[in-house]
């Protein structure tokens, strides 16, 4: 191919490949392998590598003024990657229109499959404006009591401690959001790409995206793919032939060369497709995901702290211990129907490989023993209370939020009590949107 060819390709397919990193990545699934490693170079190593490189070309105050520039850009909520999604999707839906459409052979539009081109640009669209402007669930002093009754205490994950940032005790399931700089009530995670928090009131809108962006990326790069081989077979490079010089022998054009052939031609059409082609997996794998996820009782934020607790327990530095005096008078107080649970998790600093600080800052459990209240100071316990049972195995941590996979999916996507901006003290349950 030429070089003005590989000029259109070679960005998309290096932002296609960037996407599909970012996307699977940090996964569980992926910890260990070829993709986490990649993924922690693009996020950690490559930006220190820009920063010494920096540092040596342009000097230390110089570089100062970029790190600042560049914190206030990645440190806060701000809209260029909504920007950037609407500008990558109105030129690929420019390219469709001009480059592929009228090259759709006859047969796809000659059936109802040419309805579900403009039917799943639509339902993007919709959707990915619906989760741009929705309330992911966000925690105010107006309605952090009635937050702090939609989910139990299960004290595992989530102990009642007070938000530094926002002032007041965080509810279960919560967690505060730098970037939006307020706690979300079940909160997954930051998306860049919507410039808005994934939280309860909003995954199931976010879900909705996935599967819309994931079956219009998919089917757009089976149409190219088709519209390639309309061209291939036109143009009768199946049964094509050259003669090579090196070898002064008549040689068969393979699969390979034939389509290489098709791209020089058409780069815009390849570039589409090779951008659809890549990240649609990338987005069918993390729809499943968080399928899997919802399906499990937990959330992306949640996902994490199991994993970290995990490894604590592998370490043997955490053990079971009887319910604080804090614990129970809080929870007894905000929400009088919870079932206070017979015991918490404790994590041991002195067993513990991991810093205890950042174990309870991750886990949301207390660091070390002098945290929970002696059993003496406890009304109703007994001896069996003062021991503290060492875990050895995450088996032995029940999910307080896993009410079967029917019960989770039924009630984060379809039915479920909303919180309110405004609470009415009531979580009445309403029908997602």
């Amino acid at each position: 191919m030429e070089w003005s060819t590989w000029v259109i390709i070679f960005p998309i397919l290096l932002f296609s490949i960037a996407v599909f990193i970012l996307l699977i990545g940090p996964l569980p699934r992926c910890r260990g392998t070829l993709l986490e490693t990649a993924y922690w170079w693009l996020t950690d190593d490559f930006p220190v590598g820009v920063k010494r490189t920096a540092l040596r070309i342009c000097g230390r105050r110089v570089t100062q003024c970029i790190g600042r520039s560049v914190g206030c850009f990645v440190g806060t909520a701000h809209p260029f990657f909504q920007a950037l999604f609407m500008v990558l999707f109105g030129g690929g839906l420019v390219i469709f229109v001009c480059f592929a459409w009228p090259e759709i052979p006859g047969p796809y539009l000659s059936n109802t499959h040419h309805i579900f081109i403009p039917i799943s640009i639509a339902l993007t669209l919709y959707t990915y404006f619906k989760c741009c402007a929705s309330d992911p669930g966000r925690i105010t002093d107006a309605n952090a009591n009635l937050a702090q009754r939609m989910f139990p205490y299960d004290l595992v994950l989530f102990n009642p401690y007070p938000c530094r940032t926002c002032k007041f005790i965080k509810p279960a399931r919560s967690k505060h959001c730098s970037l939006c700089r307020t706690c979300i009530a079940g909160m997954d995670h930051h998306c860049v790409w919507i410039n808005n928090c994934v939280g309860h009131n909003n995954i199931h809108l976010f879900v909705s995206f996935l599967a819309s962006m994931a079956s219009m990326l998919g089917y757009g790069s089976w149409l190219i793919f088709n519209i390639f081989r309309g061209f291939r077979e036109s143009a009768q490079l199946d049964d094509a032939w050259y003669y090579d010089y090196e070898t002064r022998q008549r040689v068969k054009v393979t699969w390979f060369q034939s389509y290489q052939m098709i791209l020089a031609e058409q780069p815009f059409l390849g570039a589409l497709g090779i951008l659809m082609g890549l990240i649609a997996p990338a987005l069918v794998i993390f729809l499943g995901y968080a399928f899997y996820l919802i399906a499990c009782g937990a959330t992306a934020n949640e996902s994490d702290k199991w994993s970290d607790l995990n490894a604590w327990i592998e370490d043997g530095g955490v053990r079971w211990g009887p319910v604080s005096h804090a614990n129970r008078v809080f929870i007894e107080s905000s929400n009088p129907n919870q079932r206070i649970p017979d015991r918490q998790v404790v994590i041991d600093e002195e067993v513990s490989s991991s810093p205890a600080s950042d174990a309870a800052a991750a886990a949301d459990t207390p660091s070390t023993m002098a945290e929970v209240d002696s059993p003496s100071q406890l009304e109703g316990t007994g001896p069996a209370a003062a021991e503290y049972g060492q875990i050895t195995s995450l088996e032995e941590v029940d999910n307080l939020y896993d009410h079967g996979w029917s019960t989770n999916l039924k009630y984060t996507l379809f039915w479920g009590p909303a919180l309110p901006a405004c609470p009415d003290n009531t979580l009445d349950k309403t029908k997602r949107d």
